[in-house]
């Protein structure tokens, strides 16, 4: 199986070349640097560290839908950070977040029509998603990228943060109002 890496990005000229670097030593058949809108060197250093690289609107679910667009491999596999208690959660809940590496078969991804467009919450809309479509696996390999917000909101903050937007996204309260409570961090 030919397998397409996707790394969405914005503004990562400190921490993208050496993750390009991580993710080439695994080989996989492609890495598509997605970028956002970036005011930094992130697409030089990208192209420079021989990772495709494209370009659209902000917004990871764009970001994501465009890589996958472009991919070639039969499985697309979306790079993000993990951690051991998210890891645990999403292999009780089998719902993959935004803080880890969310991989799928390409003809499942076109049969669901791709990441939902919105501004925040695509990743567990899409889960959803791919729950309903079969059986989801949860693989015990590890995946580290960025950890910025854990790093500048603190662990705790960061995790009530994260909680109270999914009860908010749960209890209906629309993606683009949550979005104002989630700012990048970048």
């Amino acid at each position: 199986m030919r397998i397409s890496v996707i790394l969405p990005v914005l503004n990562e000229e400190r921490a993208i070349g050496p993750t390009i670097a991580a993710v080439m030593a695994l080989h996989p058949n492609e890495l598509i640097v997605v970028d956002g809108g970036s005011s930094d060197d992130t697409r030089k250093i990208s192209a420079q560290s021989g990772a495709k690289v494209l370009m659209t609107g902000p917004g990871r679910a764009r970001q994501m839908n465009r890589g996958a667009l472009d991919a070639t491999g039969d499985v697309l596999l979306f790079l993000k950070v993990v951690g051991f208690m998210i890891s645990l959660r999403s292999r009780l809940s089998k719902v993959g977040t935004g803080d880890q590496a969310i991989f799928v078969r390409r003809e499942i991804f076109t049969e669901l029509g791709a990441f939902p467009d919105m501004p925040l919450m695509e990743d567990i809309a899409f889960s959803r998603m791919l729950k309903r479509a079969g059986k989801v696996a949860c693989l015990k390999s590890k995946v580290v990228t960025s950890a910025r917000r854990w790093e500048t909101d603190g662990v705790w903050r960061t995790i009530f943060r994260m909680w109270t937007l999914k009860l908010l996204h749960f209890a209906g309260v629309s993606p683009a109002r949550l979005k104002r409570f989630y700012a990048d961090t970048r």
